[in-house]
């Protein structure tokens, strides 16, 4: 969940959950792999008001797989970055109002927390990086 800089407008991201009959292994052959190569289930992201919960002012699909693990507002608000929990821990940077992607990068490492130190740079933090 992300607090936009205006603190009424949110960011909540989904987790996917897995149905009784669905494994993922990450790697090899057999049992619980998924066939087609799929890391999962798309998840969405909501951006709302929290005067207004009801009636999301956008929703972002089809970025993320599994689950979105991080989200933050930059200082000003104009991008959301987002990051994901497939295999590559994908990070995107979105003018969310816009429902546009600016950029893609791979985290590569189980990311624990993301912040943005001004409006063109952001970090990341977790098990093996910073």
């Amino acid at each position: 969940m992300a607090l936009h800089p205006d603190g009424d407008i949110v960011a909540t991201g989904q987790e996917a959950g897995k149905a009784i009959n669905e494994v993922y292994n990450k790697g090899g052959r057999g049992k619980g792999r998924d066939p087609a190569g799929v890391q999962g289930k798309l998840v969405d992201i909501h951006i709302w008001s929290s005067s207004d919960p009801k009636n999301a002012l956008v929703t972002i699909k089809g970025i993320h797989r599994r689950a979105v693990r991080q989200l933050a507002f930059s200082p000003d608000g104009s991008k959301l970055l987002s990051i994901g929990c497939d295999d590559k821990f994908t990070a995107v940077v979105y003018d969310w109002a816009n429902k546009r992607k600016i950029a893609e990068i791979f985290v590569n490492d189980t990311p624990i927390s993301c912040a943005w130190k001004s409006e063109t740079e952001f970090s990341t933090c977790g098990v093996k990086h910073l």
